[in-house]
């Protein structure tokens, strides 16, 4: 989300962690890593619960990814209805 007060540090926030705020995004990158482990799995399985992480920032432009959690291209090429598994989140966002 974009702020206009450009000397506002950015920060991120996850929605399944109200309240905290992380302005070191090696933190963010941790998190992100901590919270596939537990949505996903060890195994990173693809899951449609997507974890939601807004990232506040003067320099930044509004917008929405979407990442599955434990979707990468090794796991598209192994699970071929992976379009289906995914096509559930598009439609909801």
């Amino acid at each position: 989300m974009h702020i206009p007060d450009p000397n506002t540090a950015p920060w991120g926030v996850f929605e399944e962690l109200k309240g905290q705020k992380f302005y070191k995004f090696n933190e963010v990158r941790d998190k992100i890593s901590e919270l596939t482990d537990k949505v996903a799995g060890r195994n990173k399985g693809i899951v449609d619960k997507p974890i939601i992480l807004t990232v506040y920032s003067p320099t930044c432009p509004d917008l929405t990814l979407i990442d599955l959690p434990g979707a990468c291209p090794y796991y598209i090429n192994k699970f071929r209805d992976y379009k289906n598994s995914s096509a559930g989140i598009r439609s909801a966002s």
